[in-house]
């Protein structure tokens, strides 16, 4: 089961509930099924999210908007990760945005049941996926 991995900063701002949305190269993740989160693949997941929208955008199309869906203050700071992690901004790339719902938070190894600020976690319709056992 492919699980999304986000750098350690990024991570934090799913679980504070600030981000909600990912832009990716692949479309290997679909719409409707729940996902491990996890910041460093030699660690267990930290949280679990249900994609809950999935679309093809061009890089030049992104807004103000969605920057801030990404956890950003803005397009420009967004960009600017992109460049480091991607290396370049080419405008005409065509990439998959994902919009995400929390689940289910597993940091120090218990499951939270809300999201700083007291926001409920809305429960799955299943629980979260079982992780493919490696040993």
């Amino acid at each position: 089961m492919p699980a999304l991995v986000f750098k350690r900063p990024l991570l934090f701002l799913i679980l504070e509930g600030r981000k909600t949305q990912t832009r990716r190269l692949k479309g290997c993740w679909e719409e409707g099924r729940i996902y491990a989160i996890l910041d460093d693949y030699s660690e267990g997941p930290k949280a679990y999210v249900k994609i809950i929208r999935k679309w093809k955008q061009r890089l030049a199309d992104m807004t103000e908007e969605d920057a801030k869906k990404e956890g950003f203050s803005s397009l420009a700071e967004f960009k600017a990760t992109w460049i480091s992690l991607y290396g370049d901004w080419q405008p005409e790339t065509e990439i998959f945005a994902y919009e995400f719902q929390l689940i289910k938070t597993a940091v120090r190894g218990e499951p939270r049941r809300t999201l700083p600020g007291g926001t409920p976690i809305p429960k799955p319709e299943k629980g979260p996926p079982e992780l493919p056992k490696i040993f």
